[in-house]
């Protein structure tokens, strides 16, 4: 049995949730259920009689928390080993045993929480078997400095807390252990977070490490108090130092899975589909979630059934297929999973009807979507609440006689290669900018594009009728452009990005001086502030050299420009930026870029992210894109999230953290359409990475690649600047300029802990070598679908 667990801290929020001595409403475990949770530790206290009862009654599994804990009295442990406090231990453990024994949802007992290691713990633990022998105890404490080792003599389960996956991996393989391994603290939730945490399930469902049984993520909900600002009136949640406290630990309990209205963080989606009872499997060879379809249309699956005592039957399970077009599934059916199958065949040919030729296959994306959900009400959800999911991606292939001819590339043009009547593009240039303008439009009204020649930046872009799509702003500093197209490289820090040695040092300054010694790091905000890489700092682009370069019979404008980044505060060259700008007659214009940081970044950690910035008219809040989703996801957050063509909005897309942060992004993105209620807008598209020893691309067609993405209603200056979402002013979709990011790479979020680096290599951004990437923008008018026009673009170019 593996178990999916909690760590439960509450808080009394109007009433809805617990405080210790206030009866439980009978809804209180439903969250826990209906995400796939089966456990709860009751950190760091026992709870009140009536939860032990819904457990009871839900099937909820607890590990009982004495009220101990010691872990601000210097030096560590020093209590447990002090005679004087013997029996102040033993009470708390021995009476929490007597009140709570008979429920049948305890099965582990705790001793209590970073107490170290002494005698005292050791007569509470004999005491406690004299009063029950049923249960195995947890404990952490003892056996190295602070956080422990979980694997003393005074536990029954190797329980260590915020191992790393390779801890973790190395806990559950000892050869001189045989104890199960249960975290008893991982996955640190404070504010956007939980990255990692697919890394840690892969370890726990490993048939080859039996010993490794799961974990208790920290925690379950923000512990965040409603108020009142009183000049606005609006309401926030406060946290430490906004009750006129002077010692407090700010945000470091806004670490839950949960708002403190019960509103579900990004993360959960992830968690759910980890900790899910039934999944599916292909016969790949290294569990690649791929589908090979041939002319039957059958695809075969294996299925994995983790639940202890049923079968997936008792699910009612449906297929259906989406594509890289359509929000809407191709087709969709029922299937029944007999109790002792292990595999099932499914009939996708449904979904295929209109797919007749080879050409059809090779261009568009399929994928088999697999949802188990409650065939009939439970007391803990009704029928039809969604329990498990899956997706594979599938591969339909062609016969050699019928792919002959075929183009598999789905190769994409920016520019026509048909006629665009007798409109040519010209380039009008001064001291400041280089306009771009297209026959017939009017130069000082609205031009297809400015250029500014001073930084390199796109200040605007305009559709061929004059309507505005990327905007600027110099009202504040002449000098300091805002808005416009950009290179990006920087975020507005979450709280695992401020975690280091200094963020330790203000409370536990004997801990930093021993991390520091065993070589642990500061956090990523303080390198990126000791290079003006952080959201607070300027950086300015200078222009070195800009060159126009019309193409034949003026269908093309291409602008090259090669820019410096420089941090302004102490004048040091970051990056060199390579640009260019190829417009085509249609108002298509594709974006290259080379970036190259300098020697002085080698010794970053990692990048925030590789990317450009936009600020786009107010108006084009409407966002259909193909990626992952529906909810933000992030390189080391996106096992949970599902990908297909989805629709959201500007002020929908992020996420409002109680401590404003980066937020919304979105992985795997193909495109990403931004219209207005009339559907006139702009699509943005990705190219592969492919490069020429330029670094760019060698030829002018582009290849659809992958890009992250994010569009929202404010800055990351104006995020990482917010302490509180009271700090940010309301701005509804139309109200304001929305903010786009268009990422070749975005760090990941790391949650191993929030105190310390925890972003894995692979997951982080190395200032070690070039980056190349490339994407288009091209109109879009009312009545087109942003996902055929790009279809429509790679047929063109076949031509």
């Amino acid at each position: 049995m593996t178990f999916l667990w909690s760590n439960s801290l509450s808080s009394m929020i109007y009433c809805f949730l617990s405080h210790p001595f206030i009866r439980l409403p009978p809804l209180f475990n439903l969250p826990f259920r209906q995400n796939n949770f089966n456990a709860v530790r009751t950190s760091h206290y026992p709870n009140d009689t009536s939860f032990y009862r819904l457990c009871d009654y839900y099937g909820m599994y607890i590990c009982n928390e004495a009220n101990i804990e010691t872990h601000g009295i210097q030096p560590f442990g020093r209590l447990a080993h002090d005679p004087a406090w013997k029996e102040a231990f033993v009470s708390r453990v021995t009476r929490m045993v007597m009140r709570d024994r008979n429920h049948p949802s305890i099965i582990f007992w705790s001793l209590g929480n970073e107490n170290g290691r002494g005698p005292n713990l050791m007569h509470s633990r004999r005491a406690l078997h004299n009063l029950d022998t049923s249960r195995p105890i947890m404990y952490e404490g003892g056996g190295k400095l602070f956080e422990s080792t979980g694997r003393t003599e005074l536990t029954d389960v190797v329980c260590p807390m915020y191992p790393s996956v390779g801890d973790l991996v190395t806990a559950g393989t000892r050869f001189d252990e045989d104890r199960p391994v249960i975290l008893c603290e991982y996955s640190h939730s404070m504010g956007n977070s939980n990255g990692n945490i697919h890394l840690y399930w892969r370890e726990f469902w490993d048939v080859d490490k039996p010993r490794l049984q799961g974990g208790f993520i920290w925690d379950m909900i923000d512990q965040g108090l409603r108020k009142t600002d009183n000049s606005t009136h609006r309401e926030y949640f406060a946290y430490g130092g906004d009750f006129g406290d002077e010692i407090n630990d700010r945000q470091f309990c806004i670490n839950g899975l949960f708002s403190p209205d019960r509103q579900p963080h990004p993360a959960l989606s992830e968690i759910k589909r980890l900790q899910q009872p039934v999944s599916f499997a292909t016969s790949h060879p290294f569990g690649e979630k791929v589908i090979r379809i041939s002319s039957n249309y059958n695809a075969q699956l294996s299925i994995i059934n983790r639940y202890s005592f049923l079968s997936p039957s008792h699910l009612k399970w449906t297929w259906s297929v989406t594509s890289d077009e359509h929000e809407l599934p191709l087709a969709s059916s029922g299937f029944h999973i007999p109790d002792s199958l292990r595999l099932i065949c499914l009939d996708l040919s449904e979904a295929f009807i209109n797919v007749s030729t080879c050409e059809e296959r090779l261009r568009s994306k399929y994928w088999l979507n697999l949802w188990g959900a409650i065939k009939e009400d439970t007391m803990w959800a009704k029928e039809g609440f969604l329990v498990a999911a899956d997706q594979f991606c599938l591969v339909l292939e062609c016969d050699s006689k019928d792919s002959l001819g075929c183009n598999a590339k789905g190769i994409l043009s920016s520019c026509s290669t048909g006629s665009a009547g007798t409109q040519v593009l010209e380039s009008v240039e001064d001291d400041l900018t280089i306009k771009v303008t297209l026959s017939g439009m009017n130069v000082k009204n609205r031009p297809l594009a400015v250029i500014d020649k001073q930084s390199g930046t796109l200040l605007s872009y305009n559709l061929p009728g004059g309507t505005p799509v990327i905007e600027y702003s110099n009202k504040d500093n002449p000098k300091q452009i805002k808005g416009g197209l950009q290179p990006n490289y920087t975020r507005a820090a979450t709280d695992n990005d401020k975690g280091g040695t200094e963020l330790i040092s203000n409370f536990l300054s004997i801990y930093s001086f021993l991390l520091y010694l065993d070589r642990k790091d500061r956090s990523y905000l303080y390198y990126w502030k000791r290079y003006g890489l952080d959201s607070s700092s300027t950086v300015a682009s200078i222009c070195q050299h800009i060159q126009a370069i019309k193409g034949h019979n003026g269908k093309t404008l291409d602008i090259s420009l090669n820019c410096l980044t420089i941090e302004t505060k102490r004048q040091r060259e970051l990056f060199s930026n390579k640009i260019i700008y190829k417009f085509c007659c249609e108002g298509n214009l594709r974006v290259k870029v080379k970036v190259k940081p300098r020697k002085i970044l080698s010794s970053l950690p990692s990048l925030p992210r590789i990317g450009v910035s936009l600020m786009l008219n107010k108006s084009l809040y409407n966002i259909k894109y193909l990626g992952r989703g529906p909810v933000e996801n992030y390189p080391d957050r996106n096992s949970g999230s599902d990908l297909g063509v989805w629709t959201t909005s500007a002020a929908r897309m992020g996420y409002d953290y109680i401590v404003p942060s980066e937020n919304g992004n979105r992985t795997d993105c193909e495109w990403i359409s931004l219209q207005d209620r009339d559907g006139c807008g702009v699509c943005v598209y990705s190219s592969i990475d492919t490069e020429n020893a330029d670094g760019f691309i060698d030829k002018d067609d582009n290849i659809f690649g992958k890009m992250n993405c994010s569009v929202g209603m404010y800055s990351q200056e104006e995020l990482h600047a917010a302490n509180h979402t009271i700090d940010l002013q309301p701005r509804p979709n139309g109200d304001h300029p929305i903010y786009v990011n268009i990422d070749h790479k975005i760090m990941g979020l790391g949650g191993d802990c929030s105190w310390l680096p925890c972003v894995y290599p692979q997951y982080e951004i190395k200032a070690k070598h070039e980056f190349c990437y490339s994407f288009c923008l091209f109109p879009l008018k009312p009545d087109k679908d942003p996902a055929r026009e790009v279809k429509a673009m790679a047929k063109k170019s076949d031509r």
